[in-house]
Formats: C-alpha cells, structure tokens, sequence
C-alpha cells in the first residue's frame, strides 16, 4: 500500500480533501491523491492516485499487520523487504502480504511513474477483537502469529475485487453516508481477497500444488488474450498439458470449462466496462471479442438477468 512515507528526505506535504479523507498532493516530488483511515478499529482503507514528478526512494518501518493492494492502473515499484525476495504489483491482481513481525521495507520511484490502486491493512486489534472465534478460519491462517516474518500471496485477477478497489477511490458520496460507503467496500474487500487466498490453498491441496499451477498458468494465459484466446489444444502445449489432463482439471479448479470460463470474464470485464466505465455496448462487445452487438447482448442478458445498460432502468 501506498503510505505518507518520506521521499528522497523530503516529507510530502497533504492539504486535505473534502472527499471521504482523502488527502491531495501536490509537491514538486508528487501528484495526486492518498487516502489512509481507519474504517473500523484495526481495519485501514487505503487508495492513491498518484503521478511522481522526481526520482526517489521510500522507506518505512512496518508493524505486524496483514497488507493488501491492487494495482488498478499504472506502474507500481517493487517493495523490498529485508532479507527477502521483492514483491511486484501486476496491474488487476491483488497482492496480500503478511507482516507476523515488524520488518523495514524500501521502494524506489521513477520520475514520471503514475500508480493508482486501492487495498486495506488489517492490524492485530482487528483479530483480536473477534476472540476465538475466528480460530482455522481462512483470516485466522492467513495472520497466525506461527508463521514466518512475512507471507505473500498474488490472487488471481478479479473482476469483483477490481471494481471494489474502483469503488474506494471514486467514492461518489460524501460526510457520512461516504465514510459508510467506503467501510462497506473494504470489508467487502476483505472478505472477498481473504476467501479467494483460502480457496487457491484448498484447491492446491485437492489437486497437487504442481498442477494446479499449470492450470493457474493456464488460466493466466487466457486471461491476458480474452478478446482471442488460444485454441485449447495450443493452450495445453503452452502449459506442458495433455489436452484430456488440462480439461479435466481445469473444471476441477474452476469448476467451468475453459470456453465457459472465457465466456464468463468476458462478460464479466464487459460490465465493468458498462457499468463503470461508461462505455457503450457496441464498443464494449468489441473490447472483449464478440463478432457482434446482438450476440454480446444476448450473452450478457442470459448471466445477468438484463440488457447491458449504463444505468438501471
């Protein structure tokens, strides 16, 4: 997460936004905007929309907490952590980083760098303020003290964690109607980022770690070439697979075959692109692959129940 840190020995200096407690910067160092505040006790929203207008490198001190980002646009630097491998940022995959103990952590900026993105921090206060109850749940592994100095994990891209990151950063209400808002989208980050953590852990375990990385690398590939994936049999040769062995676990994964999960991300992107974007439905059904405007909309009217409209009617 992007953090009110010191850059090249100079602290940035923040004039306040009337927008849900989002702070703006505006330095010769950066641009933009940061937002960091608690939405419940132990439970931290934290968002940027920042441009670096100077090189610099940052570095803080960070206590035992659970972190996670997800880079929605732009360029995030590498966070390094002492006496362990960086983390990277990829553009619509959230990153979950546990801290069981303090560590120092460094990131280095690059003039012209523009990162926006959104996540949470979930400190110790929050865990215990559940008791035993949260004793082998999904977050209760994820946070045990047991575990080494620090643990991540990189989620699988997610339309629904996407638009929840959106959702913080373009907070359309204000005072406390926003403040709500914003809780409500956190915690729903939460939940969601932590289930999908512990999800891919149960999969790994039913399947075999090592094949269920081939169908992650799978999966992978089809996401970064929606709008034309690869034949499947070309898709199994790419990930080392026989085509009988990626189809059969694929669906185990997933639960969907590989053209009903191509179908299923596309329309999912799609509205995004309708409901978030703005785009039109013409365009949108191009964006993600579809030949034409009536058979997009015929597709998304069977999953969703409606048109793909830009607003409710």
């Amino acid at each position: 997460m992007l953090e009110m840190m010191d850059v090249a020995g100079e602290q940035l200096q923040a004039v306040r936004l009337e927008h849900h407690g989002a702070t703006r910067l505006d330095t010769p160092i950066a641009r933009g905007i940061s937002l960091d505040r608690e939405v419940q006790p132990g439970l931290r929203a934290a968002a940027h929309d920042v441009l670096w207008l100077a090189d610099g490198q940052s570095e803080s001190l960070v206590a035992p907490s659970l972190h996670c980002g997800l880079l929605l646009a732009g360029r995030s630097a590498p966070l390094f952590i002492e006496n362990s491998p960086a983390i990277r940022y990829d553009k619509d995959r959230a990153v979950l980083v546990n801290f069981s103990q303090p560590a120092r952590c460094t990131r280095a900026w690059s003039a012209g760098t523009r990162s926006r993105g959104a996540g949470f921090v979930v400190e110790p206060l929050f865990i215990e303020r559940f008791g035993d109850t949260l004793k082998g749940d999904d977050l209760d592994l994820l946070v045990r003290k047991d575990r080494e100095q620090f643990r991540s994990a990189t989620l699988h891209a997610s339309p629904q964690l996407s638009i929840l990151a959106l959702n913080v950063i373009e907070n359309p209400y204000r005072g406390p109607l926003g403040d709500m808002f914003e809780e409500a989208n956190i915690v729903r980050f939460l939940v969601e980022a932590v289930a999908a953590h512990g999800e891919g852990l149960r999969r790994a375990r039913a399947m075999g770690r090592r094949a269920y990385e081939r169908v992650c690398e799978a999966r992978d590939l089809l996401d970064a070439s929606l709008a034309a994936p690869p034949k499947t049999l070309d898709l199994a040769r790419q990930v080392g697979l026989s085509l009988t062995v990626l189809q059969k676990n694929f669906k185990l994964a997933f639960g969907t075959t590989i053209f009903g999960y191509v179908r299923d991300r596309r329309l999912d992107i799609a509205r995004i692109h309708i409901l978030e974007h703005g785009r039109g439905v013409a365009e949108t059904a191009y964006r993600v692959g579809y030949g034409s405007a009536a058979a997009f909309t015929a597709a998304y009217r069977r999953k969703f129940g409606t048109a793909p409209t830009k607003s409710f009617e």
